[in-house]
């Protein structure tokens, strides 16, 4: 059957995000398997945006929306309801696919019942991870909490079915009693993207220190991802030639280029900013000695997938959807979440051993054969035929 579908996301081009890299990953496939595809976001005016919109081989749609600290695009409710509405009058979706459950896919929701579309919520956040962007004074961060469960579970109960990125995500959704049918799809990459990616980074590519054997951190530089961790474990290393290499940018970047300045290793130390995923950061990946996870509650990291298909090994905090990567993660390269110790030792333990370096490059290479940009954009449509002939509220029990 052929689909028309509606993508609702909390953040389009130029926020950068791996929600929004599935999201795009997804609409590609859809519309090179014949079907019809529309991508709907927060506005976000200017010429690189106009740009962007017009190359991608979907159509793409600016809500209304208002800016928020996070710095994305957020939707304001009541218009982007009815924006929503006159979108799908003239589309006539079959399906709306909502992408987390931001402000926008919780409208997408409500407008989808109200007007009888199948709606089909995707779940990639962790709860810890949205309670981290909380205020921390205790009393603050419970009453956020609050909201936030109640958040995800009002996405759910709207859709005729949820999409989680990992079982842990899975196990997360059903202990906060959640009863809509729940499918597992992990999250994919561009395999060849990564695993043709050429030869490793040079000193061109943003850095000296790219000549020698570096760590890697690849990511969004925010309070989620405690790359400050990262930088206290790396000054207790004992390995005068390794270097640390942060790709990224974010609302952390001047703080942690404060603590790396106060660090005996800062001549070590270098930030790369904003990095092209498409070109340069599969290099940085193919000449990382590891490439290093430290938050633990992670949906499912799109950069361990990528590092793995690059045949970098990956050092990973143990929560989180992270932890549907144990398979592919030997036991050592596994640290304790906020730990620096237990980061260090990982880490020294990668660094001193070089059997273990090497088991860990085998291991990954076989992982990213679990990682097809095919077999995902497949599973996502065989369950959106579910959800249109309304097989999947009947489903008794998930899918895997």
């Amino acid at each position: 059957m052929r689909q028309r579908i509606i993508t609702i996301t909390d953040c389009l081009f130029p926020t950068r995000s791996g929600v929004l890299v599935q999201a795009d990953l997804l609409a590609e496939g859809f519309a090179a398997r014949g079907h019809e595809s529309v991508m709907a976001g927060p506005a976000a005016p200017g010429p690189d945006v106009e740009r962007y919109d017009q190359s991608r081989p979907y159509r793409t749609v600016r809500l209304p929306s208002m800016r928020n600290p996070m710095a994305r695009g957020e939707f304001i409710p009541r218009r982007a309801k009815a924006a929503l509405r006159d979108l799908m009058e003239q589309f006539s979706p079959t399906v709306i696919l909502g992408q987390d459950p931001g402000l926008g896919p919780l409208a997408a929701g409500d407008v989808a019942q109200q007007v009888g579309v199948p709606y089909v919520h995707v779940h990639h956040v962790h709860l810890e991870l949205s309670v981290s962007f909380a205020p921390s004074w205790p009393p603050l961060r419970w009453g956020a909490r609050k909201l936030i469960i109640r958040a995800f579970r009002r996405a759910c109960r709207a859709a005729d079915c949820v999409i989680a990125v990992s079982e842990p995500i899975q196990a997360m959704l059903e202990g906060l009693g959640v009863r809509t049918p729940i499918r597992v799809v992990r999250n994919a990459i561009d395999t060849r993207a990564f695993c043709e990616c050429g030869p490793p980074a040079t000193a061109e590519d943003g850095s000296p220190l790219l000549e020698g054997p570096y760590l890697l951190f690849a990511g969004r530089l925010g309070a989620d991802k405690p790359v400050g961790l990262l930088i206290d474990a790396f000054d207790r290393l004992d390995s005068a030639g390794m270097s640390l290499v942060i790709a990224g940018s974010g609302p952390e970047k001047e703080a942690l280029r404060r603590r790396a300045a106060a660090s005996p290793k800062r001549d070590r130390i270098a930030f790369l900013g904003w990095v092209d995923r498409t070109e340069r950061l599969p290099r940085l990946y193919r000449g990382a000695y590891a490439v290093v996870l430290p938050s633990a509650c992670e949906g499912y990291s799109l950069s361990a997938i990528e590092a793995l298909a690059c045949g970098a090994p990956i050092v990973v905090a143990r929560g989180g959807g992270l932890l549907a990567l144990g398979e592919w993660v030997p036991e050592a390269l596994w640290f304790e979440p906020g730990s620096v110790e237990s980061l260090a030792a990982a880490l020294q333990a990668l660094i001193s051993d070089r059997c273990a370096y090497h088991a860990a490059l085998r291991t990954g290479r076989l992982a990213v054969q679990e990682y097809s940009l095919d077999r995902m954009v497949d599973r996502y449509l065989e369950i959106i035929d579910e959800v249109t002939a309304g097989r999947c509220r009947a489903a008794a029990a998930p899918a895997r």
